[in-house]
């Protein structure tokens, strides 16, 4: 059922305005709150025997718990959590012998929550806030995997805490390593800056330009883009950097992409399962040409390969599917923002990706791969809601 919750963003009164009795208290906390479903979908499935030991496996599934459900149990430690989901999947194996093997993998997904009292920035050093940033991937989430093995019905703890902080330790290293180019690039953007390329560009950049939602070079831009290699061929200790700017066109558009209305999310699943149907029907005819041929001692190298294609086309269209259906799925509008920030980084890193291969093409055996350096692609749509993102490109000391 539902369960009364904050409103997303939640509605915070300012302080000079804290209701002075109970009864105002109660109706501003009702006006500030809807009822909401409390996740998505809880989902179980397994094949699992009890006697004489458990032996089989068990897979648990939970989508989009609401975080500011657990506002009360957070404020008992003093941490302030208003905002953000929740998936939880653990997969457990039991190999018949008393023991078993399970993993855990939480996914936090714009968590939103504040240290009242100050104490992790007193343990660690940093703000919380500043901690949660650098711990979240392009997409806006954390992901900390954990393993919990039981050994003959004995948790062994010491494992559990040698997971949880090897799991930790992983992504923390990755914030580490990433924090200094997050922070000066939050500096130089604040500043006007441009520190993707290491050092000052010695000439103006290339700016390419596309359409929304668009990831084709056009031949204008390659004639910008010869320019720009002519210019770095020159300095042998040149590389040429290129960096991608969405635009909020972009993010328009790939929100209507990545999440279709039912009626087109039905019409796709329509024609992909066709697909799949046709493929199958062209795989058992290769499949039987195959067989015939490696029967016969004739060659079936051709055959062969043909089926392995097919197959791969069959796995992508059964990949297809699923997407489609998790499209349909209770709950599946909560993650409509998360699907369009992948669908605007999938779109980024397509652009970076035509933009790499046309300096490529263009230059020939002139400018080797390790000349160019691409900055990763980033969730920053800016602009108006007419123009398409850029890539900008500049020649940079190495």
């Amino acid at each position: 059922g539902k369960v009364s919750l904050p409103h997303s963003p939640p509605a915070t009164a300012p302080a000079t305005q804290v209701a002075a009795s109970q009864e105002a208290a109660t109706q501003v906390a009702a006006v500030n709150t809807e009822d909401r479903d409390l996740f998505s979908q809880f989902t179980v499935s397994g094949n699992l025997a009890l006697y004489p030991q458990p032996k089989g496996w068990i897979k648990t599934s939970l989508s989009g718990m609401e975080l500011v459900a657990l506002k009360g149990e957070a404020r008992k430690v003093a941490y302030d959590l208003s905002g953000g989901t929740a998936d939880i999947d653990i997969d457990a194996s039991f190999p018949g012998n008393g023991a078993a093997d399970i993993w855990i993998h939480p996914v936090l997904d714009d968590p939103a929550i504040a240290d009242s009292s100050d104490k992790f920035n007193h343990v660690f050093g940093t703000p919380l806030d500043v901690a949660m940033g650098l711990l979240e991937d392009v997409s806006g989430q954390i992901s900390l995997p954990l393993h919990v093995p039981v050994e003959q019905g004995h948790l062994d703890k010491g494992a559990v805490v040698s997971s949880a902080v090897g799991s930790f330790g992983v992504v923390l290293a990755k914030a580490v390593a990433s924090a200094p180019i997050k922070v000066m690039k939050g500096v130089g953007s604040a500043l006007g800056i441009d520190f993707g390329g290491g050092k000052e560009a010695p000439v103006p950049p290339t700016t390419i330009a596309f359409a929304p939602g668009d990831a084709t070079v056009v031949a204008v831009d390659r004639d910008a883009i010869q320019k720009l290699i002519e210019r770095t061929l020159t300095d042998q200790s040149s590389q040429i950097v290129i960096r991608q700017e969405l635009s909020a066109a972009d993010a328009q558009r790939e929100t209507i992409r990545a999440n279709p209305p039912p009626d087109q999310i039905a019409a796709l699943a329509g024609q992909w399962r066709l697909r799949k149907m046709k493929l199958l029907k062209a795989r058992a005819v290769v499949d039987g040409q195959a067989r015939a041929q490696l029967a016969s001692g004739q060659p079936a190298g051709l055959a062969i390969e043909r089926l392995r294609a097919i197959d791969r086309d069959v796995a992508h269209a059964e990949n297809a599917l699923d997407e489609l259906y998790n499209l349909l799925r209770p709950g599946a509008d909560r993650a409509a923002p998360r699907r369009t920030r992948l669908a605007c980084l999938s779109l980024a890193q397509a652009r970076l990706d035509a933009v790499r291969q046309t300096i490529l093409d263009l230059a020939g055996r002139d400018l080797t791969p390790d000349r160019i350096r691409v900055i990763g692609a980033q969730y920053n749509p800016t602009g108006d809601q007419t123009t398409g993102g850029n890539v900008v490109a500049a020649s940079s000391k190495k």
